[in-house]
């Protein structure tokens, strides 16, 4: 699974983890060659993730990561829970 969380992005495939915090990145993109998402840093380097996810194309996947980083970024996602809220 894709977990899209305040502080970044987190990818679960069995052993397998990988988190990218939305400060480190520059932006996310879509490679059609490769059908990959790449997760792009500051100084350009790529970190790609191939993988499918159900009902929805790696593509549109790459514009609503891209959002959500966005949003996030800028503060702008949604509290959490009432306790943060409350913080």
């Amino acid at each position: 699974y894709l977990a899209l969380r305040h502080d970044g992005a987190l990818f679960v495939s069995g052993e397998t983890e990988r988190f990218v915090a939305w400060d480190d990145l520059e932006d996310v993109s879509w490679d059609a060659r490769t059908d990959a998402l790449l997760f792009v840093g500051h100084y350009g380097e790529a970190v790609p993730l191939v993988a499918r996810f159900a009902d929805v194309t790696n593509e549109e996947l790459a514009r609503r990561v891209r959002a959500v980083r966005r949003r996030a970024v800028h503060g702008l996602l949604p509290s959490r829970s009432k306790e943060s809220r409350e913080a």
